[in-house]
């Protein structure tokens, strides 16, 4: 069984705020490395790219970080704006 190693970590800037990347590198079964950049944006909440090299999955996290926090910005707004269950129960 291949394990991962971190190898690094990087602190990505968007939207006025700072977020942890770490990068992670395992083996490949014909040899060489893959690597693995994963950014927390919240508790539970991560996004992940994999990559032949450190410089690609983070070049990666930078370009789909600006975009994973717009999704969960519209999704926050969408859902604080649905009304609350007004129904019952049981019928």
């Amino acid at each position: 069984m291949s394990s991962m190693h971190l190898v690094g970590s990087r602190m990505l800037q968007c939207a006025e705020k700072t977020y942890m990347t770490r990068v992670y590198r395992y083996p490949k079964k014909n040899g060489g490395f893959i690597h693995t950049a994963e950014t927390v944006l919240d508790s539970g909440d991560n996004i992940v790219s994999d990559g032949n090299t450190i410089e690609e999955v983070l070049a990666k996290q930078r370009q789909i970080l600006p975009l994973a926090l717009f999704s969960r910005d519209v999704l926050r707004r969408v859902t604080d704006r649905l009304p609350t269950r007004t129904f019952p129960d049981k019928l």
